[in-house]
């Protein structure tokens, strides 16, 4: 597993530097862009050679519509400037002092403790503690956007957050509910074959999605 550490490494080090994860400028966005797209085909390239088709299948289907979402953010055009637009005020949320920067702290701090979790038992309460995080994390946006970014705001997090994370949140986190599994100190539900067929495709699947994440 040493190449895919070393990928995984590629992706955590966006989330590991506030100026790329909160990148608010096109400097910053551009370099978070090579960086993003280094990790991911680095990825791509050690799936194609190591793991099975089953495998690919579940990987790319989790992580489709955060491909999407990026491969428009890092593209010239509407979204990119959209979101130039927005970024200062994105950024002021989760900066030090800012009203989610808590949660945002806690969502980063268990995608990447997750990347290294290999038994079953482990990937399990992984998954729920980085689903609820994030859970967590995209409900403060949703209550404090509308006071600091206006409408516009909301409407261009909820639509790309949801194009982002639809497959994470509406299966593979299906089990765990912001307000009942979430507040227990251990899951309720029964590990799945997406858990225990791979911890590359869980570990790359949560640092795909965090790191997009870390920029809506």
């Amino acid at each position: 597993m040493d190449e895919f550490d070393a990928c995984m490494r590629k992706l955590s080090s966006i989330t590991e530097s506030d100026e790329l994860a909160l990148a608010s400028t096109r400097h910053e966005l551009d370099i978070l862009c090579s960086k993003w797209k280094m990790g991911h085909r680095c990825v791509d390239e050690h799936m194609s050679r190591c793991s099975d088709r089953l495998k690919q299948i579940l990987y790319n289907d989790v992580v489709h519509g955060t491909r999407q979402v990026m491969n428009e953010l890092c593209s010239p055009g509407r979204m990119q400037n959209d979101y130039l637009r927005l970024a200062p005020c994105f950024k002021s949320l989760f900066v030090e002092g800012g009203k989610c920067s808590q949660k945002y702290k806690n969502m980063i701090q268990w995608s990447k403790a997750s990347t290294d979790m290999t038994e079953a038992a482990n990937v399990e309460e992984g998954l729920r503690r980085t689903c609820c995080t994030f859970n967590e994390y995209v409900h403060c946006y949703y209550v404090h956007m509308p006071e600091l970014c206006g409408e516009e705001g909301r409407d261009f997090f909820r639509t790309y957050t949801e194009k982002m994370s639809g497959p994470l949140i509406h299966e593979h986190c299906a089990s765990y509910t912001y307000d009942s599994t979430c507040s227990q100190g251990a899951s309720t539900a029964a590990p799945g074959a997406t858990l225990t067929a791979a911890r590359g495709i869980f570990g790359a699947t949560v640092a795909a999605c965090m790191v997009a994440a870390a920029l809506l």
